[in-house]
């Protein structure tokens, strides 16, 4: 059993008169950029990779907590951080017109 950090982000529309602005590229890369962007903010680790899907409009962003945070907390990060630093990438990435659903759980 692992945490979990999942965000959740409604596929923006886009074009012609609307606001929406959903990432560029494909799922591998918004994946690569999103991991990248995390290790860069957390060289010391704490967490293992997760994944990035797009499924019924919804961008799925989840992040895998190594032994429920113990190693995240031992290398001086805290929950916070990582929460805040997914959501900056989200914030980054897409428009603010749809927001984002966070949520945190156990999985097998």
């Amino acid at each position: 059993m692992g945490l979990n950090i999942g965000i959740y982000v409604k596929k923006q529309d886009q074009g012609n008169m609307c606001n929406g602005c959903n990432p560029k590229g494909t799922i591998e890369e918004i994946e690569e950029r999103f991991f990248s962007t995390l290790n860069k903010k957390f060289p010391k680790g704490g967490f293992s990779h997760g994944w990035v899907v797009l499924s019924n409009n919804e961008y799925d962003f989840d992040l895998r907590i190594i032994n429920h945070g113990d190693v995240l907390m031992k290398n001086g990060y805290t929950f916070i951080a990582v929460y805040l630093a997914i959501t900056e990438f989200i914030y980054k990435e897409f428009s603010h017109v749809e927001g984002i659903k966070l949520s945190t759980y156990f999985i097998n």
